[in-house]
C-alpha cells in the first residue's frame, strides 16, 4: 500500500489501531515507509483520520480543566462570601467571683444576632446582666431597628432587658437587665438556680431597615456582671477566638480540591 519510490530496505512498521468506541470497528493498520519517503496519499488519510480522535481527546481534556476552574474559582468565591460567626470568650473575677462565658456575633443582610453563654462555675452564680458590642455604621441604620432577646434556649423572653441609649463604653449597642438578680442570665447548672430565673443559652436578635450592619472589631464586646456584690467595674471584655463555619470550610475544600485536579492533569 506503498508508493514505488518507497519500496527499499530500511522499512518503518506503523501500527495504528482504532478503539471501536471511538470508530465502531476494530482494525489494525500496518504501514511500511522507509524515513526518507515523503507520505503517500494512504499515509495522510490514516493520519487524516486519527486527528479527530486526537482533537476530541484534547478537547475532552479542556472540558475538564475548564469545569475544574470553574469549580475552583465558584468555591473560593464563595468562601470568601460567606462570612464567619465571630466568637468572643470572657474570663475573669469579680469580688473573688469566676465568671466564664462566650458570645457569638452573626452579621448578615440586615440582620445581627448574638448567642450568649453564661459557662460560669457551677458553684458560683454570677449573671449576665448586661453586654453590648460596637457597629461602624450604627449612627446610618441605628434608625427603625427593632430588637428581640430570647433566654432559657429560646424559650423565654425577659421583659426587664431594655436598651442604652448612647451606648455603654464605645459600644454602641448595648443591653441591660433592669435587675441583675431577677432578670440576668444565669448558668443553667448553677446549683442555687430558681424556676423563675432566666437562663442561657441566650439569643438576642436585631433586624435593621435602613442598611445592613458593619461589626467593628477594634472595639471589643463587653458584658456587665451581676449577682457579685457591689464593684466600681463589674464588666469583662472579651477576646477574639476564631472558628470557621462548617459550609465555609465545605467551599473550601471544594476549591482544594478543583486546584488539586487541574494540577494532576498539567503534570
Amino acid at each position: 500500500m506503498t508508493s514505488p519510490g518507497c519500496l527499499s530496505p530500511g522499512y518503518k512498521h506503523f501500527p495504528i489501531f482504532f478503539n471501536s468506541q471511538s470508530h465502531l470497528i476494530t482494525c489494525t493498520w500496518k504501514l511500511s515507509r522507509p524515513a526518507s519517503c515523503a507520505p503517500d496519499f494512504f499515509y495522510g488519510t490514516v493520519l487524516a483520520l486519527l486527528r479527530p480522535r486526537e482533537r476530541s481527546l484534547k478537547e475532552g481534556f479542556g472540558v475538564k480543566k475548564h469545569f475544574a476552574v470553574a469549580v475552583c474559582i465558584i468555591s473560593l468565591l464563595g468562601t470568601a462570601q460567606v462570612s464567619d460567626a465571630l466568637i468572643y470568650e470572657f474570663d475573669g473575677n469579680i469580688n473573688s467571683a469566676p465568671f466564664k462565658a462566650t458570645m457569638e456575633i452573626n452579621v448578615s443582610t440586615k440582620l445581627l444576632t448574638i448567642n450568649l453563654q453564661n459557662t460560669s462555675p457551677e458553684s458560683a452564680g454570677p449573671v449576665i446582666s448586661g453586654f453590648g458590642i460596637s457597629l461602624k455604621n450604627w449612627a446610618e441604620i441605628a434608625s427603625g431597628m427593632k430588637w428581640n432577646l430570647l433566654a432559657g434556649g429560646n424559650q423565654e423572653s425577659p421583659a426587664q432587658w431594655k436598651r442604652l441609649t448612647g451606648g455603654f463604653r464605645g459600644n454602641e449597642l448595648y443591653f441591660f437587665a433592669d435587675s441583675a438578680i431577677l432578670d440576668g442570665l444565669y448558668n443553667p447548672n448553677y446549683k442555687e438556680i430558681n424556676k423563675s430565673d432566666y437562663t442561657t443559652p441566650a439569643l438576642l436578635t436585631v433586624s435593621f431597615t435602613s442598611g445592613d450592619p458593619v461589626f467593628n472589631e477594634s472595639i471589643s464586646p463587653i458584658i456587665y456582671i451581676g449577682n457579685v456584690g457591689f464593684s466600681t467595674d463589674p464588666y469583662i471584655t472579651g477576646h477574639l477566638v476564631t472558628t470557621p463555619e462548617p459550609g465555609t470550610m465545605l467551599l473550601l475544600g471544594l476549591g482544594l480540591i478543583g486546584i488539586a485536579i487541574v494540577m494532576r492533569e498539567m503534570l
